[in-house]
């Protein structure tokens, strides 16, 4: 994965089960559920009460996941490269308000969000933002990127009373346009929660 004039170019990178080595352990699949899983005992036997079957290693063969490769193509779920995140400009926006109910429970459009009650309003601009550049090494490629895979003009740190929520910030012909909760797929009451709190 690389970045070419501001927009993310997919490659391809190692297996996550053989880590490129294109073979791995095989083991026997379960008797009674006929699948294989990582699990010793069997989780769904140890779940519906049947005897769990400790899987027996049947030896090292072809991947079954890159079917030998070694690699398997880029998504946008994968991390970007570290010098990428650690060459955004961080900028910090300061807001005396409550956290939004999206930002306490569930993250809706954020990088991430945190508690810290009330800490990073006695930092400085510089030290927050260095801080938010130091403790995450790099984040996935969907989190700071629009759906054409442009990247963020810059991340934004929005602070509340009780912490902050780190978000992308793209620049658009009308302005800057801060990346907000996604309502698709939530339920009615969180939805409702979400919008209440300005989708933010």
């Amino acid at each position: 994965m690389e970045v070419l004039n501001g927009v993310v170019v997919l490659g391809d990178r190692a297996c996550f089960r053989c880590q490129g080595n294109k073979e791995t352990m095989l083991r026997k699949p379960c008797p009674n559920y006929g699948k294989v899983t990582n699990r010793r005992p069997c989780a769904h036997c140890a779940s519906t009460r049947k005897d769990g079957h400790a899987y027996l290693d049947i030896g090292v063969g072809t991947c079954p996941d890159c079917k030998g490769v070694g690699t398997r193509p880029e998504t946008m779920s994968d991390y970007l490269p570290v010098e990428v995140w650690a060459g955004m400009r961080f900028v910090v926006y300061r807001e005396n308000r409550a956290a939004t109910w999206n930002e306490q429970y569930l993250g809706s459009g954020c990088v991430y969000s945190t508690v810290d009650y009330g800490r990073s309003r006695d930092m400085t601009d510089e030290a927050l933002a260095e801080e938010v550049r130091t403790n995450k090494q790099s984040a996935q490629a969907s989190t700071i990127c629009d759906r054409d895979g442009r990247l963020a003009d810059h991340i934004g740190i929005f602070t509340n009373r009780s912490g902050f929520s780190v978000r992308p910030v793209f620049a658009t012909p009308d302005g800057l346009v801060i990346r907000t909760a996604n309502l698709s797929g939530l339920g009615g009451g969180v939805r409702a929660a979400v919008e209440a709190s300005g989708g933010i």
